[in-house]
């Protein structure tokens, strides 16, 4: 693993080694991502009742003709990208709740640690190169 103790130096809050690690452990940064979903996945992710709530709509917007079959037939299966722009304009005109609609588009969104791996030893060795100049 290779540690970048210049980004670690440079986002270093100062102050006692053990609080800044764990303030520095704690931030989290949050993306989007390309993400298969499924209803299975939607509900464990967002919920039972949003899943169902979901699979009810689009059953409806098949059955009054709007929907192909193949979104319901995706969703049961290997799932759909949810950060695909088309399928966010899908998802927001199926009259969903808000709450439901935004717990869904919300499943784009990962968190992620923003410094995976960090271990105080870095954070240390970071303050003593910065120290010396190197970093």
């Amino acid at each position: 693993m290779i540690v970048d103790y210049k980004l670690l130096a440079d986002n270093d809050p100062g102050g006692y080694i053990e609080t800044a690690f764990a303030a520095m452990q704690a931030e989290t940064v949050t993306s989007a991502q390309d993400r298969k979903l499924s209803y299975i996945d939607i509900a464990n992710e967002a919920g039972f009742q949003v899943a169902t709530n979901l699979q009810l709509k689009i059953k409806a917007a098949i059955d009054a003709g709007v929907f192909p079959d193949l979104v319901d037939s995706a969703l049961k299966g290997d799932g759909i990208n949810i950060n695909d722009p088309q399928v966010a304009v899908v998802i927001s005109t199926l009259g969903l709740s808000a709450g439901d609609e935004a717990a869904v588009l919300d499943l784009q969104n990962v968190t992620s640690a923003k410094y995976p791996n960090l271990r105080i030893g870095h954070l240390s060795d970071a303050r003593r190169k910065r120290e010396r100049g190197e970093v």
